[in-house]
């Protein structure tokens, strides 16, 4: 809903907000706005991977995260300015959402140690 209305009604509320002084960069909303919902996307995973008791795979997927930020977003934003660097943050919580999506579901595909039901 966040990203919908964004998208639908961004540009008239910025131009409210910002008394018509950035409606030049209403193009971003959706770069902007997106990472924010694959944030939340990843929230339900994150949790569960913290309820299993491993923080490593969460620091992994932080981690990637980061080195994907520095490859991408460094020459993104250097050769596409504020684009590039919405799209680098972009592909940066992409990143994360993947890996923890990916760590979250092999550690429930895991067998339960003997003697643990």
């Amino acid at each position: 809903a966040y990203f919908a209305i964004l998208v639908l009604f961004g540009g008239r509320i910025m131009a409210i907000l910002y008394a018509g002084r950035y409606t030049g960069f209403t193009y971003l909303l959706p770069l902007v706005a997106a990472p924010v919902v694959i944030l939340a996307a990843s929230q339900g995973c994150t949790i569960a991977v913290q309820a299993m008791q491993f923080p490593a795979d969460i620091f992994f997927a932080y981690t990637l995260a980061g080195v994907a930020t520095i490859v991408a977003g460094v020459p993104l934003t250097r050769y596409g300015g504020l684009s590039g660097a919405a799209v680098g943050i972009l592909i940066s919580y992409l990143t994360f959402f993947v890996v923890i999506s990916h760590r979250c579901r092999a550690r429930i595909r895991e067998p339960l140690p003997i003697g643990v039901q």
